[in-house]
């Protein structure tokens, strides 16, 4: 489970631009279903570019084919 945080006060952030982004959070939910163990700070680079970047391809989508 891979999520992004932001400061939802301030209206800019809801564009989750990468500088707007507070906190996030990665767990392994096959070992970690209570989401104890926030996997992110020891992810590859290439494992955090590859999860932020289809996040946001989903969130911005706004069609039936989406990812």
């Amino acid at each position: 489970m891979y999520a992004e945080f932001v400061d939802v006060t301030q209206p800019a952030a809801w564009d989750f631009l990468p500088g707007s982004i507070q906190f996030r959070e990665l767990y392994d939910m096959a070992t970690d279903p209570w989401q104890l163990h926030n996997l992110y700070d020891t992810a590859s680079p290439t494992v955090k570019a590859d999860l932020a970047a289809r996040l946001a391809a989903v969130y911005t989508c706004s069609s039936t084919a989406c990812p």
